[in-house]
């Protein structure tokens, strides 16, 4: 099979930069914007190439944010990612991956709505391991994993909130790049595509510290569910269109 030509890999490298840039302001939501664009470019860029440039997103973010860093439940949702990942990796192998992302987007955007309600989701250690389970098998076959995560950590600030997704996704990420090794899921060739789009996502985290500091004045938790209906929408829209 042919690489990934230098053409394509420019583009992607640009889109994962606007990617970037607003998981670098929110804490996630890469994925929203860069899936459906790489894998329309060319699908091998994901979900690899694109999982291994979130780890190194989230490396950066962890280490600019690490002061408002908490416990919060992190080990749970761990707890819940390597299962999660595995059957994800699984999933793609087996299964009809299309109608299990359409369940899964589609009850993203019932917690979304029930978070608009005022029904937000309780962070105990049920809810973090059951986010943990959505987000690694939702990350390992869509790259888009964000959305359960941030869900359970809405309520807090927006340093906090960033950088206990940056644990998650960083380790999380490892898992599902694993995962996907262990599936046959992963090829040499895509080493030079995730340089490449990994030098994107640096990228956009540069970019990003602007935007992060406006959301931290009160806006995060809206951000966080506009972001969680967008991916839970694009993810149904690209299985149902």
């Amino acid at each position: 099979m042919e690489p990934v030509t230098g053409a394509v890999l420019a583009a992607a490298c640009l889109v994962v930069v606007v990617g970037c840039v607003l998981q670098g302001a929110v804490g996630f939501g890469s994925g929203l914007i860069a899936a459906p664009l790489l894998a329309l470019l060319d699908p091998r860029l994901v979900p690899g190439p694109l999982i291994a440039a979130g780890v190194a997103l989230s490396v950066f973010v962890l280490w600019r944010d690490r002061d408002g860093l908490e416990a919060a439940g992190i080990g749970w949702t761990l707890c819940g990612r390597v299962p999660g990942s595995a059957a994800g990796a699984a999933a793609l192998v087996v299964l009809p991956i299309h109608d299990v992302n359409i369940l899964l987007g589609s009850l993203v955007l019932i917690a979304v709505t029930m978070s608009v309600s005022g029904l937000q989701p309780p962070m105990n250690r049920r809810s973090l391991v059951t986010a943990g389970v959505m987000s690694g098998f939702m990350n390992t076959t869509s790259s888009i994993g964000g959305p359960p995560l941030a869900l359970v950590y809405q309520s807090l600030p927006g340093r906090a909130l960033r950088a206990v997704l940056a644990v998650n996704f960083v380790v999380g990420g490892l898992i599902s790049l694993v995962a996907l090794a262990v599936a046959g899921r992963v090829a040499a060739s895509d080493a030079a595509a995730s340089l490449v789009l990994m030098c994107g996502a640096v990228s956009g985290f540069a970019l990003s510290h602007s935007a992060a500091r406006f959301l931290d004045t009160g806006r995060t938790r809206t951000a966080v569910l506009v972001v969680s209906a967008a991916s839970s929408v694009a993810l149904l829209a690209r299985e149902l269109l």
